[in-house]
């Protein structure tokens, strides 16, 4: 029982772990997707992001506004998603602290949040497609995309 018990203390710390520095992230402003883990130029708002470059990429100002659509739409589209699976994760802790962990509702919790990672890993590839079309081939190869 003590050895199970290690096994399932263990497995809740690795997967909080990359749950929580996934997608537990503080919001960084409009178009920050937790867990996004997108290649050069798909950072926080503020970060190395493609606006950020904004002057490096030499992008004209038609570009900077529809790349700013694109970010808040992308924003607004994953709001609740991303929410929802926030939530799942932290009912996931809660059940992996329990005194008695039941691994049958850990399990369940875990097949709830697939749909909700899939369906954001969607909507990033889109956006990452959407923002691509806005960038000239030039622009595009500076980012390496």
């Amino acid at each position: 029982m003590k050895a199970k018990r290690l096994i399932l203390a263990m497995t809740a710390i690795f997967l909080i772990g990359g749950v929580h520095t996934g997608f537990a992230q503080p919001h960084r402003g409009v178009g920050h997707c937790p867990g996004m883990g997108g290649g050069p130029g798909f950072g926080p708002g503020d970060g190395p992001g493609i606006l950020a470059r904004a002057e490096a990429l030499d992008l004209k100002p038609e570009q900077v506004k529809e790349l700013k659509a694109l970010r808040l739409n992308m924003a607004k589209e994953t709001l609740r998603l991303r929410s929802e699976l926030e939530l799942k994760q932290l009912e996931l802790r809660e059940l992996l602290f329990a005194d008695e962990p039941d691994i049958g509702r850990i399990e369940a919790k875990i097949d709830e949040m697939a749909p909700l990672r899939t369906e954001l890993h969607k909507k990033r590839i889109e956006h990452r497609l959407a923002t691509r079309e806005v960038l000239t081939p030039e622009q595009r190869a500076k980012l390496d995309l």
